[in-house]
């Protein structure tokens, strides 16, 4: 799915804030219609999640080396 810049920021100002303006400058932008893209293309819920980074916690099991844990779904993907 083709997601615009215009589009993705219209889903930012409806879903996150709606006071984000362009005077955020355009690099800001084009970060966040990367982040929207990437949700948008996510597979399931879970890799939605950790596609947003806000999520994604790194846990070190014994000799297995850091593993992926997201803390809403409480799942390793």
């Amino acid at each position: 799915m083709h997601i615009t810049l215009d589009t993705a920021k219209a889903i930012y100002r409806n879903a996150i804030d709606s006071r984000a303006s362009d005077g955020e400058g355009a690099t800001w932008w084009d970060e966040v219609a990367d982040e929207i893209r990437n949700v948008v293309a996510a597979r399931s819920i879970c890799a939605a999640h950790l596609s947003s980074g806000v999520t994604v916690v790194v846990r070190h099991s014994s000799g297995r080396g850091p593993r992926r844990f997201c803390r809403q779904c409480r799942e390793y993907p």
